[in-house]
């Protein structure tokens, strides 16, 4: 129906005892992008249980970017208080796609002390896919959690600029698997960066090497390295890959 009279009713069973009756009627909201219930649903974000609280999350990108200022301002607020509600309103920002979250959730990633509020804060800005959020997810590749480096990598590879290739490259060395993965996978989609996984292809740190090789088969370059080999014209690039995989014992000689 969509009318206000409906809209009243739903923002009432957000306070349903049924939890599903409570994700339902959020989400019937967030079709109606009916604006009063923002504040509502974020309200109830900190007080419902996290599966609740990640449905409820969900239904306020259908908001769009009637959702990034009410968003921006609960996570100001929050922040500093709680990770989960404010985690979870970040990642919201991410999804709706509005470059006027982009200097907002840099300031708040450089403030936030707890880890999970600067993770979903660097995962926002790599989907948001802004240049000038670089700065700051630079910053989170030198973080001592691995966990904000492995999605600084992510985030430089969304965006995609050639200037964050050595950057990655560097991740190939790192001590967690996630952050090498990561780092692989960011290369593939920066122009340059397949150069630098075939270096450390050759590379002395098999970790490095493994990574590397991993993003390689993702992106297709086995495929066609197996092909150029068959018809007798491999490159020596080709030649390095199928031999870092049969001495992997990951494809069959």
């Amino acid at each position: 129906m969509g009318d206000e009279a409906s809209a009243e009713v739903l923002l009432e069973h957000l306070s349903d005892r049924e939890h599903e009756i409570r994700i339902q009627a959020a989400r019937g909201l967030g079709r109606m992008r009916w604006t009063p219930a923002i504040d509502a649903i974020l309200d109830r974000l900190e007080t419902e249980n996290s599966w609740v609280a990640t449905r409820f999350a969900d239904t306020l990108a259908r908001f769009g970017r009637r959702a990034t200022w009410p968003l921006l301002a609960y996570i100001r607020v929050n922040h500093r208080f709680d990770s989960n509600g404010p985690a979870l309103a970040i990642r919201t920002l991410g999804n709706i796609g509005d470059d006027e979250a982009v200097m907002p959730l840099m300031q708040i990633m450089g403030e936030a002390v707890d880890p999970e509020i600067g993770i979903a804060a660097v995962e926002a800005l790599g989907e948001l896919r802004s240049p000038v959020a670089l700065e700051r997810i630079i910053e989170g590749a030198d973080s001592e959690d691995w966990r904000i480096r492995a999605k600084a990598a992510t985030a430089m590879g969304t965006i995609g600029d050639p200037g964050s290739a050595s950057l990655l490259a560097r991740g190939l060395t790192d001590r967690n698997w996630w952050v090498r993965r990561n780092s692989a996978a960011g290369l593939a989609q920066i122009p340059g960066g397949i150069d630098h996984l075939y270096e450390a292809i050759n590379g002395p740190d098999p970790h490095a090497a493994d990574a590397a090789a991993e993003a390689l088969v993702d992106t297709g370059e086995l495929v066609a390295a197996r092909k150029r080999f068959d018809a007798g014209v491999p490159t020596v690039r080709d030649l390095a890959l199928l031999g870092h995989m049969t001495d992997r014992a990951l494809v069959s000689p």
